[in-house]
């Protein structure tokens, strides 16, 4: 399993104002990243490449938020999917699911699933927009991968339920491939402080 680290390399020893000065005004911006990514708007719902580049920049952001000094995101191991829902509501959710590697230098990664909503309501002048419910780490070395190629998103009444097939860790396998297929669910409900949730891991019939 991955083992994470925040420390880093200590250059000079700074004074005790100084180093609660730092710890302060790191806090402050760690504390102002989160509340821009859960409650300031991503999007104008224009289509589904503009509502992909912008949420492609929102989780640039966010992996910056959750790495350490010495992690860094594979992007090439990132997924998004999104739905819109055709009715009076105009509901649009977008799914991703992304790769960080080396926490504390290490040979490791962990997979992550963000999820996007417009939660606000559309004016004149004002169309909705989009805003960053809930994320999680649902996948990496040692624990499963996630196929971030084929997310499915799916209505049930008033949730979300997201579908992704996995590779699970068999008794004789190596950290590199797990080699047993499954499938892992999710849900979330669409509103101010909706949690993402698991709700099952089943391996194919």
């Amino acid at each position: 399993m991955a083992t994470f680290s925040n420390e880093s390399p200590i250059l000079s020893e700074p004074s005790f104002s100084r180093r609660r000065y730092t710890r302060k005004n790191g806090m402050k911006k760690i504390a102002t990243t989160i509340f821009l990514l859960f409650l300031s708007p991503l999007l104008a719902i224009a289509d589904d490449n503009a509502l992909k580049s912008e949420v492609n920049s929102k989780v640039t952001q966010l992996t910056s938020m959750i790495g350490d000094p010495y992690s860094q995101e594979y992007t090439s191991a990132r997924g998004i999917q999104i739905m819109i829902r055709d009715n009076k509501d105009n509901l649009a959710v977008a799914v991703a699911v992304f790769t960080i590697e080396s926490f504390g230098l290490g040979n490791n990664y962990t997979q992550f699933m963000a999820v996007f909503a417009n939660l606000s309501k559309e004016s004149e002048g004002h169309p909705q927009k989009l805003s960053l419910l809930d994320f999680m780490a649902v996948g990496g070395k040692g624990i499963r991968s996630l196929d971030f190629k084929n997310i499915r998103l799916k209505q049930s009444q008033r949730d979300i339920i997201i579908a992704v097939p996995t590779s699970e860790y068999g008794p004789e396998d190596a950290m590199c491939c797990p080699s047993i297929k499954s499938e892992a669910q999710f849900i979330i409900r669409p509103r101010v402080g909706g949690r993402l949730l698991e709700i099952s891991s089943n391996p194919y019939k």
